[in-house]
């Protein structure tokens, strides 16, 4: 934009430069090579160039740079600002193009031949001769200028939303009573690690985060975002770039907000290791909570699983391994995990007790216990 403006401002110079007359034009040069050359040049053909060709395009210039500016200011990529910039700089290119195209020959090579207007070495208007330095200290009042009309404004509205995000206290939970619509807060635990919940849609999300911009985030966090590995169960069909929505699955899936853990539990198998999507993401789960609970001499979960034959049918050697978490009141999610091994099973029959839907129990598992040879329906 500011070359635009400086080369509009030195073509009115060199018109201004040229004897005000009679328009005149001559040849000058050798016979063979000759250039024409404006000898003089009306007062009206003067006015008339400076209306029609430089005020537009001051006024173009300057448009595009305080529209340009506000539509820069709002980018987001840097391949976005690239590609936008010279987009923008198309724009002060289309009259030439336009030229090249519908002018005739004659007027292009006549423009292409004629010789460069001297300019005088000054100039009433005192412009001329002004060195480089006024050419920075306008740059720097311009680009000051853009900050504060235009940039400011941006950036304050993103630090405000920062501030009205990551400010002030937010290490509580509030609701309001439905009976008096009083609001009631309790303080909440506040921010620590990301627990497996988190990380799950965190992986579901896959944002594209990075440690940039003074953004100190856990090379954990980062490969969470950036794997492959599924561990949320995608209901009645498998995750694609190309499923389209499915109301029952949102149903399904939005349901589950409002169930309690007995109804969630009806809706499982008697299956170990069938309520996730993989036995792995399973055992990540197992090894999450076992952690939280804090039991002294607990084996590590290991990183597969082994089906082994008992009197009631197949059981997974991990739930074998942890089956004294069956009689635990505070492990429901693993008799949910792996019911057939806490619900079938006659080894621990002290577990008898949390062998329910409301312990995580699936009611196929059900049993009623015969002598002491197992657990049948």
């Amino acid at each position: 934009v500011a070359q635009e403006v400086h080369s509009a401002l030195g073509f009115a110079q060199a018109v201004y430069s040229v004897p005000c007359g009679a328009t005149k034009i001559i040849n000058v040069g050798s016979e063979t090579i000759s250039a024409p050359r404006f000898e003089s040049m009306s007062r009206q053909r003067r006015h008339a160039l400076l209306f029609f060709v430089v005020f537009p395009r001051i006024l173009l210039g300057a448009l595009l740079g305080v529209i340009g500016v506000q539509y820069l200011s709002v980018t987001l990529s840097m391949e976005a600002l690239i590609l936008n910039s010279m987009a923008l700089s198309f724009i002060l290119q289309i009259d030439e193009i336009i030229f090249v195209i519908y002018a005739p020959s004659r007027a292009q090579t006549l423009l292409g031949s004629l010789e460069p207007f001297p300019i005088r070495t000054t100039w009433k208007g005192g412009l001329h001769g002004t060195g480089s330095s006024l050419h920075m200290i306008l740059c720097s009042i311009a680009l000051w200028l853009i900050y504060v009309i235009v940039l400011r404004e941006t950036f304050g509205r993103i630090e405000q939303a920062y501030r009205i995000v990551c400010s002030g206290d937010l290490d509580f939970i509030a609701t309001t009573d439905p009976a008096t619509g009083v609001v009631h807060a309790a303080r909440s635990q506040g921010q620590g690690d990301f627990s497996y919940s988190q990380k799950v849609v965190l992986q579901l999300a896959a944002p594209n985060i990075r440690r940039e911009f003074g953004w100190n985030i856990a090379q954990e966090l980062i490969d969470v975002s950036q794997s492959d590995f599924e561990q949320a169960v995608w209901s009645y069909r498998e995750r694609s770039e190309t499923t389209s929505f499915d109301l029952t699955a949102f149903t399904s899936v939005s349901g589950m907000l409002a169930q309690t853990a007995t109804e969630a539990t009806s809706q499982l198998t008697c299956l170990d290791m069938s309520a996730g999507p993989s036995n792995e993401s399973l055992l990540n789960l197992m090894g999450v909570r076992i952690g939280l609970m804090n039991i002294p001499n607990v084996p590590a979960v290991p990183s597969s699983c082994q089906w082994e034959e008992s009197e009631t049918g197949p059981m997974a050697s991990c739930c074998r391994q942890f089956q004294f978490l069956c009689q635990n009141i505070s492990a429901s999610w693993f008799r949910s995990i792996c019911p057939h091994t806490c619900g079938r099973s006659a080894q621990y029959s002290v577990a008898a007790f949390f062998r329910t839907p409301h312990f995580g129990c699936p009611g196929s598992c059900l049993a009623t216990r015969r002598g002491s040879a197992g657990y049948y329906h």
